[in-house]
C-alpha cells in the first residue's frame, strides 16, 4: 500500500513531467515562429534547449514510471517510454525541421498523457483509501 506522502510525491513528479514534456512540445512547435518573430528568443529556440528539455523529461519519466514497472503495471510505462524515446530521438537524431517538430510534439503528448493518467491514478488511490 502506498502512503499518502509517497502518493503526493509521485503526483508532484508527474506534474514536473507534464511541465517538461509540454515544454519540449511547445519548444519544438513554436521554434520557427519565434526565430522569425522574435530574434531575442533564440536561446529558447536553440537546439541545446531541446536537448536539455528532452533529457530532463526522459529522466523524470524514468523516475516516475520505473516504480510502476516494479509493481507489475506496464501500460503507462510503455506509453511514457515511447514518448521519451521520441522526444530524445528528435533531440539527437538528424531530422528535417518538420520531422523533428512532429516527433517531438507526438512524443511530448504521449508523455503528458502518461503523466496525467499516472497522477490521476495516484490521486484516486489516495482519496479512495
Amino acid at each position: 500500500m502506498e502512503s499518502s506522502v509517497a502518493a503526493l510525491k509521485n503526483r508532484r513528479w508527474d506534474l514536473v513531467g507534464v511541465v517538461l514534456s509540454s515544454a519540449c512540445a511547445v519548444h519544438c512547435a513554436i521554434t520557427s515562429v519565434l526565430l522569425i518573430a522574435l530574434p531575442a528568443a533564440g536561446s529558447f529556440a536553440s537546439h541545446e534547449t531541446h536537448v536539455v528539455l528532452a533529457v530532463l523529461a526522459a529522466a523524470v519519466a524514468i523516475g516516475v514510471f520505473v516504480p510502476s514497472l516494479k509493481r507489475g503495471h506496464y501500460r503507462l510505462p510503455a506509453v511514457a517510454a515511447l514518448g521519451s524515446g521520441m522526444v530524445v530521438a528528435a533531440a539527437f537524431v538528424p531530422l528535417s525541421t518538420a520531422q523533428e517538430i512532429g516527433v517531438t510534439v507526438v512524443g511530448g503528448a504521449l508523455l503528458v498523457f502518461a503523466h496525467l493518467r499516472h497522477a490521476r491514478r495516484h490521486g484516486s488511490y489516495h482519496h479512495a483509501h
